[in-house]
C-alpha cells in the first residue's frame, strides 16, 4: 500500500501540532469569521449545505458541528488549511463521554518523502507531544473514501489545568486527494471510546465524501496480537515461502520444503552457490519498538543435521538483502568450533563460538533497545537494530544454507514469530490489593527455565502444592526454574504504578537450600548477564541462610546478610524509582540502580534452583508469588520495627551502612 505523492510534509506536524494545543488551551470557544457562516464564506463549501453540516468535498470529507460542539476554521486559500472542534463541556473543565476534540489539516504534499515513514514519525511525535505516556499500540494501511491512506492509535493521558489526568484514547489518519494531503485526529475519554472506531462513517463528526464514501482498515496490516501468540512461518502451510537460489544453486536439486520443515544439502566445493527460501510477502511485522512492543522469532534445527544457517531480515526484496538495511544471523564452522555472528547492512557487528556446537534452538529478540540472539547454550548476543528495522516495519524473512568447501547443511523444523505487546500494567492490581500468579489462573505466565546445566523435565515438577526443583551434585550450575512470559513488574512512575511495587515469594525453607530471583528485561535473558537485579539465598552449613543481593549482572558485588535459620520463607522483592530492595522477615538489603533500570514496558522475573558452587546439588519447593503497589504511605510500614518505633533517618543510615560494607560473591 503507497500513496502516490510522497509524505506528510514539517508543515504539516507544525499545523497540526498547533491545532491540538488550541484544542486543548483552556479558553473561551467562538466561531472564527469563517465559521459564523457555516453555508457560504468558500468557494469549497456546498451552497445549500445541510444544517450543522460544512461540506469540504473537494478535499474529500465533510465535517458535522452538533449541538454543544464549537468550530474554529483558518481555511482560506493557502498552503495549510485547518479545522478545529472541540467539546465546550470539555474545555469548561468536564470530561463528557465522547469524543472530545477532532482536528482536520489540509496540506501541499513535498516531495522527497515516504509517507508511510513519515507518518510514523508523525504519529509517534502526536503520542510523545500530546499525550502524558503517550504510546502508539498500532499502524495499519487505511482507505477513506476510496483514498488509500494509514491509520495510528494511540493511548494515553492529558494533564489538566484542574483535577487528575484523563486517559484517553486517540486515532490519526492521512490521506490524499489530487493535490492534497488530509490529517485527521481525535481523542476521547478511554471509557468511552467507541465513537474513534465510526470514524468517517454517516453520522459521526467526519464523514467521508465524494463517489465513495466508504472507510475501512486493513485489518491484517498491524493488529496488536495476544501474548505469546505465535505466526509460524515454517512448517510453510499457508504457502507463504518461495524457494531463492544463487550462484548455480537449485531447492529442487539440493533440497525441500514440506510439512516436516526445510531440508537443504549443498555438495561439497559449493563456495558460491546458495539455497533456500524467502518469505513471498512481509510476514514479521515489528509494533511500537519505541513504546515497548518486542518480537521474538523462535528457531528450531537439527543439530546433527545443520552445519550452516543464514537467516535475514530486511524491509525489501532484494535477496539476500545484502545490499539492504538488514540483520544477518549466520552460524556455521570455524577453526574454533561453531561461529554465530551477526551482520548489519552486510558488515560484522557481534560474533561468538558456541560451546555447545550447533544448537537446537536459536532466539532473536527486537525490541526498542536493539536484536538480542540467544542461543541455546553461549552467551548472548546484543547489537543496535539497524535502520530497517524500525518501528511498525514489515519486514522479509529469508532462510538459506551457508555455502562453504565442505558444502552446506541445514534442517530447520520451524520459525516462529511472537509479538509480545502484554503491557506490564494489564497484570498489576489496583492500589491496596495483591494479585496471585503463580500459582496463576492463568498458568501462560509462567515459562519454564533451565540453563547451565539444569533440565526442567529431569529435575522438576509443578505440583498442587507449587514448584518442587531437586538438582543433584554434578550438573554445574543446574539453573532449573520458572521464568514469567510476560512483564510482571514496572518502574514506577507515581500514577498508573504507584512507588514502590513489590513482589512477595513465599518458598518452603526446610525444602529449599539453594535458590535465586532475577529480574530480566527478557523472559529469554541469561539469569546473570541480563539480570537488572538478581538475588540468591543458600543455606549455609550452620542452617542459616546467606543472602545476597546484586544489580546490572552478578558480577557487581552489592549487600549480603545472614537469616536465622528460623526464617519464615517469605521474602519480598520491592522496586522503588531509585532502587531495589530485598526483605526476608526483618532482614533487609538495599542496593541502588545506578546504570540498570527496568525497561518502560516492564521486565520479567525468574525464580529457579541455582547451585550455590557449580557442581553442587541445588533444591527449591516455591509454594507462591504475588505482585502488588505498595502505597507510599506504606513506606513507613516496610521499614524495620513497628510503626511507632520506625525512624526513617535511621534507617536511611542501617541502608549506608549495609551498601558500603564489602562482600564478596
Amino acid at each position: 500500500m503507497s500513496i502516490s505523492t510522497p509524505g506528510a510534509a514539517p508543515r504539516a506536524v507544525r499545523a497540526l501540532l498547533l491545532g491540538f494545543l488550541l484544542l486543548f488551551a483552556p479558553a473561551a470557544t467562538a466561531y472564527s469569521a469563517a465559521a459564523d457562516d457555516l453555508a457560504g464564506g468558500s468557494a469549497r463549501r456546498a451552497a445549500s449545505p445541510e444544517p450543522g453540516m460544512l461540506d469540504e468535498s473537494g478535499f474529500g470529507f465533510r465535517l458535522r458541528v452538533p449541538d454543544g460542539w464549537s468550530i474554529d476554521i483558518d481555511a482560506e486559500d493557502g498552503p495549510i488549511l485547518s479545522w478545529r472542534m472541540h467539546r465546550d463541556a470539555w474545555l469548561a473543565g468536564d470530561v463528557p463521554e465522547g469524543l472530545l476534540a477532532l482536528n482536520v489539516t489540509v496540506i501541499e504534499p513535498e516531495p522527497g518523502k515516504d509517507v508511510e515513514a513519515e507518518f510514523r514519525k508523525f504519529a509517534r511525535n502526536y503520542a510523545d507531544r500530546f499525550l502524558e505516556g503517550g504510546r502508539i499500540v498500532s499502524l495499519k494501511a487505511f482507505s477513506f473514501g476510496g483514498r488509500p491512506g494509514f491509520l495510528a492509535a494511540a493511548e494515553g493521558r492529558i494533564k489538566r489545568t484542574s483535577g487528575p489526568a484523563v486517559k484517553v484514547l486517540a486515532r490519526v489518519f492521512i490521506y490524499e486527494t489530487e493535490d492534497r494531503q488530509v490529517i485527521v485526529s481525535a481523542v476521547a475519554p478511554r471509557s468511552s471510546a467507541e465513537p474513534l472506531d465510526h470514524l468517517g462513517e454517516p453520522g459521526s463528526l467526519i464523514e467521508a465524501s465524494g463517489a465513495d464514501t466508504s472507510v475501512s482498515v486493513d485489518q491484517g496490516a498491524d493488529q496488536p496480537s495476544q501474548a505469546n501468540a505465535a505466526d509460524v512461518i515454517l512448517p510453510d502451510t499457508r504457502q507463504r515461502l518461495r524457494a531463492i537460489s544463487w550462484g548455480g544453486g537449485s531447492l529442487e536439486e539440493f533440497g525441500r520444503l514440506d510439512a516436516d520443515g526445510l531440508a537443504i544439502a549443498l555438495p561439497p566445493g559449493a563456495r558460491t552457490a546458495g539455497v533456500g527460501v524467502a518469505s513471498s510477502g512481509s510476514t514479521v511485522a515489528l509494533g511500537d519498538l519505541d513504546g515497548g512492543d518486542a518480537t521474538t522469532l523462535r528457531i528450531a534445527l537439527d543439530p546433527t543435521g545443520t552445519d550452516s544457517l543464514l537467516v535475514v531480515l530486511c524491509p525489501g526484496r532484494m535477496v539476500p538483502c545484502i545490499s539492504e538495511p538488514s540483520l544477518q544471523i549466520r552460524m556455521g564452522a570455524s577453526a574454533a568450533g561453531v561461529e554465530l555472528s551477526l551482520w548489519s547492512e552486510a558488515t560484522p557487528v557481534a560474533r561468538q563460538v558456541l560451546p555447545g556446537g550447533m544448537p537446537a534452538n536459536l532466539s532473536v529478540r527486537i525490541d526498542r533497545d536493539g536484536v538480542y540472539v540467544f542461543p541455546a547454550t553461549g552467551e548472548a548476543l546484543l547489537v543496535e537494530r539497524p535502520r530497517g528495522l524500525a518501528p511498525f516495519a514489515s519486514l522479509d524473512v529469508v532462510i538459506a544454507a551457508l555455502p562453504t568447501e565442505a558444502g552446506g547443511r541445514l534442517r530447520m523444523h520451524a520459525l516462529t514469530v511472537e509479538t509480545d505487546r502484554q503491557a506490564v500494567t494489564d497484570l498489576l492490581p489496583a492500589p491496596g490489593d495483591a494479585a496471585a500468579i503463580f500459582p496463576a489462573a492463568n498458568p501462560d505466565i509462567w515459562r519454564e527455565k533451565a540453563s547451565g546445566g539444569g533440565d526442567f523435565a529431569a529435575f522438576a515438577a509443578l505440583r498442587e502444592d507449587g514448584l518442587h526443583v531437586s538438582v543433584p551434585a554434578g550438573h554445574s550450575w543446574g539453573v532449573t526454574g520458572l521464568v514469567s512470559g510476560r512483564p510482571v513488574l514496572a518502574l514506577p512512575d507515581g500514577n498508573d504504578t504507584p512507588a514502590p511495587e513489590r513482589l512477595r515469594g513465599t518458598i518452603d525453607p526446610t525444602a529449599s537450600d539453594s535458590f535465586a530471583v532475577a529480574i530480566l528485561p527478557d523472559a529469554e535473558g541469561d539469569v546473570w548477564l541480563s539480570a537488572i537485579g538478581y538475588a540468591d539465598i543458600q543455606r549455609a552449613a550452620d542452617g542459616r541462610f546467606r543472602v545476597r543481593i546484586y544489580t546490572c549482572g552478578s558480577g557487581d558485588r552489592v549487600a549480603e546478610t545472614l537469616v536465622d535459620g528460623t526464617w519464615s520463607g517469605a521474602f519480598d522483592l520491592i522496586v522503588r524509582p531509585d532502587r531495589l530492595e530485598l526483605a526476608l522477615d526483618d532482614r533487609r538489603l538495599s542496593t541502588t540502580l545506578l546504570s540498570c533500570r527496568l525497561p518502560e514496558a516492564g521486565a520479567h522475573v525468574a525464580v529457579f534452583a541455582v547451585a550455590g558452587k557449580e557442581n553442587e546439588a541445588a533444591s527449591l519447593h516455591l509454594t507462591g508469588v504475588s505482585i502488588d503497589r505498595l502505597p507510599l504511605p506504606a513506606l513507613a510500614e516496610a521499614g524495620p520495627g513497628s510503626d511507632a518505633e520506625f525512624r526513617p533517618e535511621a534507617w536511611i543510615a542501617d541502608m549506608e551502612d549495609e551498601l558500603s560494607e564489602p562482600t564478596d560473591r
